[in-house]
């Protein structure tokens, strides 16, 4: 039986979540942990609307929760787990046996995430950015004064800078400005995921889920870019654009209603829906946006300075999104 064991009465009142479901303990109420995890990659989270952390694991290996004045995710080797996760079957929630999270999750791995989070055990919090965006930060702030580098964790997601010197080839600069297939298929696959679309399927997903767990605004920063990358190549093959339009479709599907207004752009939407080289091949996630955000495929909610071809919209920024306080 995949589990995560805990065996121990909560030491405080906390939402609790593993994947997409959440359940509520009230001090002092016996929890034994999470019974019944299906085979793959999952996370376990915990906080209020305004803050959560976690830490991303599979089942693979045996994991215990501990409390240190938090509550964190340890791996648990020893020869009496199993015995133990037994003797507290009748204290566990058990995961529910229906629900998105296999297919949300289907390209990321255990490895992918401790490369992406710099840590062994994957953690990720509401506050996290990426590392590019906190070295943009820490210039800032450091202007006139001594450097103080950041500490805090980061994701060290892949960069993609649609307007860099490896994205526009100085002899091939409209085309590679109009179609980033050069940039996708001769730079960043064999950069960085190794020639295996699936890896950057991979990230795709992990950047989704971080934004849809966590409200993270640094990895919607990240989904967004890798979806603009894609829809914006002519040349990925036809199997590869039927994964990634399911995909997108199953998490616009998912996409938690209260983060729309401020982790989803509307004018990024509207041309990969409209007028990108894949706009075509997308038709299940046009579909999905129909039903849940049809003001996005009409253009509805951008600014002029949305759709001046002259900025980055991914270029690092310190304020436009929302970021908590690390306690």
């Amino acid at each position: 039986m995949n589990a995560i064991l805990y065996g121990s009465s909560s030491p405080i009142d906390v939402l609790v979540g593993v994947d997409n479901f959440t359940f509520e303990l009230k001090a002092g109420q016996p929890f034994g942990g999470v019974k019944n995890l299906p085979p793959g990659i999952h996370v376990v989270h915990w906080g209020d609307d305004s803050m959560r952390y976690g830490y991303w694991f599979d089942t693979k290996s045996q994991y215990r929760i501990v409390y240190r004045g938090r509550f964190e995710l340890v791996t648990d080797a020893s020869i009496g787990y199993v015995r133990e996760v037994a003797s507290h079957l009748q204290f566990m929630v058990t995961y529910p046996t229906e629900g998105p999270w296999k297919e949300l999750s289907c390209y990321v791995s255990l490895d992918q995430a401790q490369i992406i989070t710099g840590d062994s055990k994957a953690y990720v919090d509401s506050s996290m950015t990426s590392l590019e965006e906190s070295r943009l930060l820490q210039r800032t702030l450091s202007r006139g004064t001594i450097d103080n580098p950041n500490r805090d964790p980061v994701f060290h997601f892949c960069t993609i800078e649609f307007k860099s010197l490896e994205a526009i080839r100085p002899e091939h600069k409209k085309e590679d400005f109009l179609d980033k297939s050069y940039y996708l298929n001769q730079v960043l696959l064999p950069r960085y995921y190794g020639n295996q679309f699936d890896r950057l399927l991979g990230e795709f997903q992990f950047a989704f889920l971080n934004a849809m767990v966590f409200g993270n605004y640094g990895s919607s920063l990240q989904w967004h870019s890798i979806v603009e990358l894609i829809s914006s190549s002519s040349r990925v093959n036809a199997d590869t654009m039927r994964r990634f339009d399911r995909t997108l479709s199953l998490q616009m599907d998912n996409f938690q209603e209260e983060y729309m207004d401020f982790l989803l752009n509307p004018s990024v939407w509207y041309q990969v829906l409209n007028n990108s080289h894949q706009s075509h091949n997308l038709s299940l996630a046009r579909n999905t946006f129909a039903k849940r955000a049809p003001d996005f495929l009409e253009g509805v909610g951008q600014d002029d300075d949305d759709l001046d071809e002259n900025s980055d919209e991914y270029e690092p920024t310190i304020v436009g999104g929302v970021y908590y306080y690390r306690h």
